[in-house]
């Protein structure tokens, strides 16, 4: 099997689990965790990180159906990145919520693109897409996208791309779905026209 460098941050994930700060047993989030939270502002000076407002870096991968995914292609779509993995528990926790976000506003202009962490590939996001009837675009990174984002030190990360490609949220841990949901129904309304 085809082994790929990792970052250091993401090594130390690999090592540790999913990065859920309040793991439970079997690396399942508890039921009293906090909520994930958009990064938006560096608490200690209240400005916001330098990725907030940038365009998200390009990248294009071979989707589980063998088609090309650019993000640039999706330019004028609301975008969700969301990087996984299949062992990953609070990853497993949120697909069901992300599959039904995006089923119900697809046709407005979302799109969501989960990007697998997963060395093994397209052997293990295969059998977890069927599992879980995952309607979106699944893709498998050997690290360079991961890099190009940062790096991603915890699973599962999402960033939540406006209509023009900028970063306007990053989440570290579970995507709050309901939290998010009016959110990203304002930027599709309000970017629509």
């Amino acid at each position: 099997m085809k082994r790929h460098l990792l970052p250091f941050g993401l090594t130390l994930l690999l090592l540790s689990g999913c990065g859920e700060r309040n793991a439970g047993p079997h690396g399942l989030p508890d039921d009293n965790r906090p909520p994930a939270t958009s990064v938006e502002t560096d608490a200690a000076t209240a400005e916001a990180p330098s990725y907030l407002g940038q365009t998200a870096p390009d990248f294009t991968l071979k989707t589980l159906d063998g088609q090309t995914f650019r993000l640039s292609d999706h330019r004028g779509k609301v975008v969700l990145i969301n990087f996984w993995a299949t062992w990953c528990g609070p990853c497993v926790i949120e697909t069901p919520e992300l599959v039904a976000l995006y089923n119900d506003l697809k046709g407005r202009g979302l799109m969501i693109v989960g990007v697998s962490l997963d060395e093994e590939g397209f052997e293990v996001v295969r059998p977890f897409a069927e599992e879980f009837d995952v309607t979106y675009p699944l893709v498998v990174d050997d690290g360079a996208v991961a890099e190009a984002y940062g790096g991603i030190y915890g699973l599962p990360t999402t960033f939540v791309l406006d209509r023009e490609g900028k970063i306007r949220h990053r989440f570290i841990g579970l995507f709050p779905t309901g939290e998010m949901r009016p959110e990203i129904e304002k930027m599709l309304a309000r970017d629509a026209g």
